[in-house]
């Protein structure tokens, strides 16, 4: 790895439900929590080098009992009063469906 610059917390977001999405992300982002904040919309905390080159991260956030496409790495599940939510991330490949 290349020098460590200094490391932030970003947020964002709103996020997409269901259906695979793309956030460009300072590369080796490390994605933290993911909730709803100020209403229904689910945001994505993540530590960053904001030195670092932006790359696209491909996401989804699917509900319980909904379909994923293969692959993909569970990051984190949210619990809301009637839902519970769940974050994959495909890196920086699309997700195969």
């Amino acid at each position: 790895m290349m020098g460590q610059g200094v490391r932030k917390i970003f947020k964002y977001g709103p996020l997409e439900i269901g259906v695979p999405f793309v956030l460009y992300m300072p590369a080796e982002a490390q994605i933290i929590h993911f909730a709803a904040q100020h209403g229904q919309q689910l945001w994505l905390w993540a530590e960053v080098d904001p030195a670092r080159e932006e790359r696209g991260r491909h996401l989804m956030v699917v509900a319980t009992g909904q379909e994923k496409p293969h692959g993909g790495t569970y990051v984190e599940s949210w619990v809301s009063d009637e839902y519970v939510w769940h974050l994959y991330d495909f890196g920086g490949m699309p997700p195969q469906t």
